[in-house]
């Protein structure tokens, strides 16, 4: 989160070795953070000890989010479509549809500094929905892609203990690709609308080791959020279950985490 890397000829770049989930994105108005639907980007994955990029100018993402707070569960998937030109400049005659229901221009289900509005369609939740051919528009051209309900993840076992130094977190049976651990405000659907910090700041320790996870966020963080009735710590989980070039399918659940 907000690291710019300097890109040699042959393509490669260096990120901090604390790092443990890396996106790459083409930085088309130079202000040095990465403009969700604005400019392209894509998530990296590390192979070995190397992370690989690909940033596609096409691609469908069907993302769905899974949340629980209060023991309320909220279920919903989203299709969106990004297209851009040789300048990074979204195509805006880009469109896919799904049986009669194409995606139009609307506000981003997400916390965004842009505002920008996004090009999707939002499919059934909980009780699931069959598989279908999607219908990717493209000018007059028109390409077939198979869009489906990407599965859910499952919940890890959460412990937690406290010291003067630290709040410990220990999760246990984790199948995500990558977890994430912020402190924040959300609303009623679980949708994070401001961060007092994140997991990804080197002060925050995360290791993983097979399918724990383990992390320790310094006494002063936790204490900024006990301050804010409103605020929550939650674990924010992601699955990528394809990667192909023009589809990503993904499913991110998010879950609150007692602190107080």
């Amino acid at each position: 989160m907000g690291h710019a890397s300097h890109v040699a000829a042959d393509g490669s770049f260096e990120v901090p070795s604390s790092a443990t989930a890396v996106n790459a994105y083409l930085d088309q108005n130079n202000d040095g953070k990465f403009d969700r639907f604005i400019e392209p980007g894509a998530p990296c994955h590390l192979e070995a000890s190397r992370w690989r990029c690909v940033i596609p100018t096409l691609r469908a993402t069907v993302h769905r989010a899974i949340s629980m707070r209060d023991k309320d569960l909220g279920d919903s998937t989203y299709v969106f479509v990004e297209n851009y030109d040789a300048s990074c400049e979204a195509i805006a005659q880009t469109n896919l549809c799904v049986a009669d229901r194409c995606t139009q221009s609307q506000p981003s289900p997400f916390l965004s500094e842009t505002g920008a509005s996004v090009k999707m369609l939002s499919l059934c939740g909980t009780e699931g929905f069959a598989p279908a051919d999607g219908q990717l528009k493209i000018l007059d051209a028109v390409e077939t892609i198979s869009i489906a309900q990407p599965p859910a993840i499952p919940l890890p076992n959460v412990s937690i203990s406290n010291s003067n130094a630290s709040v410990d977190i220990t999760m246990l049976g984790v199948t995500a690709d990558r977890v994430l651990i912020w402190a924040g405000i959300s609303d009623e659907a679980g949708d994070l609308v401001k961060i007092y910090w994140h997991s990804e700041d080197e002060r925050i320790v995360m290791r993983s080791q097979g399918d724990t996870v383990l992390a320790s966020v310094p006494a002063a963080f936790v204490d900024l959020c006990r301050r804010d009735p409103n605020c929550v710590i939650a674990a924010q989980l992601v699955k990528f279950n394809n990667t192909s070039p023009k589809l990503l399918s993904q499913t991110e659940r998010r879950f609150t985490l007692s602190f107080r």
